[in-house]
């Protein structure tokens, strides 16, 4: 089953392996895939690239997450709406596999086991 948690833009912060960071990039289209087995929550950032101006914060830090995308360390979202939508599915699939997929349109589309953490009002979900 798939739902939409979120249409309109929300912020996404990444963090890398190698201790770089970025909370300049904005999400859209957050959707939940949800069966007993897997959670996987889909996030697309194509906008980021597809910016006029590219020499934009967010632009650059796309290009960066394309680029390093092997060392992805953990996504961050505060957005309550979406938080809501995970803790639900979570509560209808506690032993669910958890999966975090992000779109970047030409520049591919990044899958990846997670564990989500709930701390100071925002969800991590923490790359496996």
């Amino acid at each position: 089953m798939s739902r939409s948690l979120r249409k309109t833009t929300a912020s996404v912060s990444v963090t890398y392996s190698h201790r770089n960071f970025s909370n300049n990039l904005t999400g859209t289209e957050f959707e939940l895939e949800l069966s007993e087995k897997d959670i996987c929550l889909s996030i697309n950032l194509w906008g980021n690239l597809s910016v006029r101006n590219k020499s934009a914060n967010c632009h650059s830090d796309a290009c960066e997450l394309a680029e390093d995308h092997a060392l992805l360390k953990s996504v961050q979202i505060d957005y309550s709406q979406v938080m809501e939508g995970l803790l639900n599915a979570h509560q209808k699939a506690p032993n669910a596999c958890w999966k975090i997929k992000l779109l970047l349109g030409k520049q591919g589309t990044f899958e990846y086991p997670v564990k989500p953490e709930m701390a100071n009002g925002s969800v991590f979900l923490n790359v496996c």
